[in-house]
């Protein structure tokens, strides 16, 4: 490389030498030639030869004068090979504009084989990070392979080997106990069985709706119930009243499924005034049920005596704790009033607020 680009070097020196040495033959050439066409001053007749002294109109003879047609000649020649020189000076620069060319190529060679020389090194070097990793990880594994060469050979039917089978047993059978399929086929089952208990604690209720199938929609968190004229969500299904119930009925069926299935689910439930869509506060003097229509005196009991059959049919294992203003006069539900807080009775004590 370092021989060639003093070779390029010298070739490159050695034209712009010659190139300088055109340039000044050309331009002296130039400039005797100007210095020798004085001689076409002298003009002769044309039809005698004879050429006249533009000074002094002497006339002048060939022989008298005889160098004038040898130096014309020998202008002509000298301007001849001037022209020789001046027609080559293209074809000189094209020449150095070459050599320039490769020389800065030759230049650029060491700079780009030095740029592969160091991704080549790096890439090495990463190589050998990849060798290390694989020489590492092949020590390792031998002396794995050492260590279990070591140990004692179990055989097949020892006690080990069985439970290894037992293992793998129960993980596929888990594996298959959890596999979606399945697990969506469990989930339509339950929402099935809440479904069917949903649509009888409706029917106890007489809520709207509960002569068509009533089911809970897990993706919108709501109960559907499906009529002839299409799916019509909770939100659709009229007054407070029906909300209310359809609230209720909804975490009876569940709970009911808990206590079933033995969920770890906690056995109570705790509801607050169930009963405030038909008893407001402002008719609230004593509890009493005289206050409301008969109508919605119907609907409050009717609460109630499910609240009751759902604890009966799941006792001992569950437990529903209502506070209300309702307070119905008749022995299945006062046997069941366990506190009443009422005018200076109340559930928090006034000196506890009192600083």
């Amino acid at each position: 490389m370092v021989d060639e680009l003093r070779r390029v070097k010298d070739q490159l020196a050695a034209a712009e030498a010659l190139a300088a040495d055109h340039q000044g033959f050309s331009r002296e050439g130039n400039i005797h030639l100007a210095r020798l066409r004085s001689v076409e001053l002298f003009d002769g007749d044309s039809n005698n030869g004879i050429r006249v002294c533009p000074v002094c109109q002497y006339e002048l003879s060939a022989e008298a004068v005889p160098a004038i047609s040898e130096i014309e000649q020998s202008m002509q020649q000298f301007e001849a090979q001037v022209r020789v020189v001046e027609e080559r000076s293209p074809r000189m620069d094209q020449v150095l504009r070459t050599l320039r060319e490769r020389l800065e190529n030759t230049k650029q060679r060491p700079r780009q084989n030095r740029a592969s020389s160091e991704a080549v090194q790096t890439t090495n070097g990463r190589l050998q990070e990849i060798r290390d990793h694989e020489n590492k990880r092949a020590y390792v594994l031998g002396r794995i392979d050492l260590y279990l060469e070591s140990l004692q050979y179990i055989a097949d039917t020892s006690e080990l080997r069985r439970e290894i089978d037992e293992c793998k047993t129960r993980i596929a059978f888990l594996e298959e106990e959890l596999s979606d399929e399945v697990i969506q086929d469990r989930m339509e089952s339950v929402l099935s069985i809440l479904s069917r208990d949903m649509s009888a604690f409706a029917r106890d209720l007489r809520l709207e709706h509960s002569e068509s199938p009533l089911r809970l929609d897990l993706r919108r968190l709501t109960v559907v119930a499906d009529t002839d004229y299409g799916p019509i969500p909770m939100d659709r299904m009229g007054s407070g009243e029906n909300w209310v119930g359809y609230h209720l009925i909804t975490h009876f069926a569940l709970h009911k499924w808990f206590v079933n299935k033995g969920r770890p689910v906690p056995r109570f439930l705790f509801i607050d005034q169930p009963s405030q869509v038909y008893f407001p506060a402002d008719k609230d003097v004593d509890g009493s049920m005289e206050v409301l229509a008969n109508e919605d005196r119907e609907a409050v009991m009717r609460i109630y005596r499910l609240a009751v059959e759902v604890v009966q049919e799941l006792r001992p294992n569950f437990q529903i704790i209502m506070t209300d203003h309702a307070d119905i006069n008749q022995e299945w539900f006062q046997s069941r009033v366990i506190e009443r807080w009422r005018r200076e009775r109340k559930l928090v004590p006034d000196a506890w607020t009192r600083r």
